[in-house]
């Protein structure tokens, strides 16, 4: 849950990129029961609601990365592609 700018600037290896305020959920049906969901957001506030909608919306394996992106970025180098 960042924006599509700061997505292409760094992200994690095989993530799908959520647009903040995207409630269609499309991007992410298919893996629903299949993987598990961590939410990095620029504001925790913001990835603490989202993370809250998809269990309502029935995605079981959901979680926050608590400090967002940044807190990881540092010394991601074999997880994240730039």
């Amino acid at each position: 849950m960042r924006s599509l700018t700061l997505y292409k600037q760094g992200h994690f290896i095989d993530s799908v990129h959520v647009a903040p305020g995207d409630t269609s959920l499309t991007s992410l049906q298919k893996y629903r029961l299949k993987k598990h969901i961590v939410i990095v957001g620029e504001r925790m506030d913001d990835a603490r609601d989202f993370a809250n909608f998809l269990i309502q919306k029935g995605f079981p394996f959901v979680s926050m990365l608590h400090g967002g992106y940044d807190v990881i970025e540092m010394d991601a180098s074999d997880h994240v592609r730039k």
